[in-house]
């Protein structure tokens, strides 16, 4: 199965399920999964099925279970940032094959 893999920057300090699974994307440790085999990448509908995956990976995976504190809320924005931008770069080397 073709899928894109990274890891949140800030998984040191955030806690995330051990697993989970939201449709097509899943956690393994501090990586998140995102299969793309079954899409056609060189349609818009494609990249943006992709990239709606990578927005729920990215979720997965700098989601906080403990507290709604702005310190909390600024390291899982900062997360979810650079996970966005981590799957957005590997989704457009791709596209670009």
């Amino acid at each position: 199965m073709t899928r894109l893999m990274f890891a949140a920057l800030a998984a040191a300090t955030l806690a995330a399920p051990a697993s989970a699974s939201t449709s097509n994307v899943f956690l393994k440790g501090s990586s998140v999964h995102v299969p793309y085999g079954d899409l056609d990448l060189s349609s818009r509908d494609g990249r943006n099925e992709l990239s709606s995956r990578i927005q729920k990976g990215a979720r997965l995976l700098c989601s906080d279970t403990y507290g709604d504190d702005f310190t909390s809320y600024s390291t899982r924005e900062g997360c979810y940032r650079a996970v966005l931008a981590d799957g957005d770069q590997q989704m457009n080397k791709i596209v670009r094959r």
